[in-house]
């Protein structure tokens, strides 16, 4: 997986985009599902991309734990869903 510094790259071949909302018991299995799902497609060439989707159970401290991953989070809760932007 490429790094976290996007000034100087160019864009991954597969961008895995995916909002959370209060996931923290299933973060980890949808982080080692994605990576082992983007790795077969495209290789190392791919960045995953969380979305939290206003979380109050600590998801958002576990995808900053989770190496590697960008996770941001969304200043209005459930909107993410509303506007199907995956």
């Amino acid at each position: 997986m490429r790094g976290t510094d996007t000034a100087t790259r160019p864009a991954p071949r597969l961008s895995v985009v995916a909002s959370r909302y209060n996931e923290t018991a299933c973060l980890p299995e949808f982080h080692r599902r994605a990576t082992a799902a983007a790795r077969a497609t495209v290789g190392e060439d791919y960045e995953i991309v969380l979305v939290n989707d206003g979380s109050e159970d600590g998801s958002l401290a576990l995808m900053h734990h989770i190496t590697a991953v960008r996770s941001f989070p969304n200043e209005r809760p459930g909107s993410v869903h509303r506007i199907r932007v995956f």
